[in-house]
């Protein structure tokens, strides 16, 4: 145990909106801090009508290392997927099942990517990411 234990200073949202425009290009969800930080839940909804696949990626500034790969349902613009959870002990080992979050040294990067870009029109994919610093 840490002599000093440290708890969430700084409560933090961040989303990342991805659209037709914005192709299969890496797009940054969130840059933790200099103290560090841990991420709470992440998760992906959808108003897409095709099922499409996201990959999520690691980043030190230089390097962005693969961390999963999900696949989103087909949605309708009136019922969108309500989410697709990604911070899943069922899938990442590395998680506690009993307390489920994810600490991140500082400076690093979490970028989304669709594997297909969104289709065209009103459809959107939502990443939400609820971390904080400390």
């Amino acid at each position: 145990m840490a002599p000093a234990p440290q708890f969430i200073g700084t409560a933090r949202t961040a989303t990342k909106k991805l659209v037709n425009a914005d192709g299969t290009s890496a797009a940054t969800l969130l840059t933790i801090g200099s103290t560090g930080g841990l991420i709470e839940g992440l998760f992906v909804t959808s108003n897409d009508t095709t099922s499409h696949t996201l990959t999520l990626l690691l980043g030190d500034g230089t390097t962005d290392v693969l961390i999963d790969t999900v696949t989103i349902p087909a949605a309708t613009l009136s019922l969108p997927v309500q989410q697709v959870t990604l911070l899943n002990n069922a899938r990442w080992f590395w998680l506690d099942p009993y307390n489920v979050k994810w600490v991140l040294a500082a400076g690093r990067v979490l970028k989304v990517r669709m594997e297909t870009a969104v289709s065209s029109g009103a459809f959107e994919v939502a990443v939400v990411c609820n971390y904080g610093e400390f």
